[in-house]
């Protein structure tokens, strides 16, 4: 990765961005620098840099992640980590945006 460049490698940048999020406690700040500096994340690392943010101190932050990955065009799909909806269902609704539909998965 670091010989042919940062993202050249789609799988070792996903094991990283992997590892950041959700494996190393205490390093999403690093997850999130990696993830912003990738130009058109898949949706493994969108849903990775989600599920990381909802295990974190403040889980509004994967709320407006799901909402940032929806205005890139790419569909948030809850199925895949039920975790993630338990955290974004439980946030109060101030945190919800005017015409967000996240709620409807209850």
């Amino acid at each position: 990765m670091v010989v042919r460049g940062f993202l050249a490698d789609g799988h070792s940048l996903r094991e990283l961005l992997f590892a950041a999020a959700i494996s190393l406690r205490g390093s999403m700040t690093y997850a999130r620098q990696l993830f912003d500096r990738v130009p058109h994340p898949d949706h493994f690392m969108w849903n990775t840099i989600i599920r990381g943010a909802a295990h974190t101190s403040n889980p509004a932050d994967a709320l407006c992640l799901c909402i940032r990955m929806e205005r890139a065009g790419t569909c948030w799909s809850y199925h895949g980590d039920l975790e993630v909806v338990k955290h974004v269902i439980s946030l109060p609704t101030r945190y919800e945006p005017a015409g967000s539909h996240i709620r409807d998965v209850e």
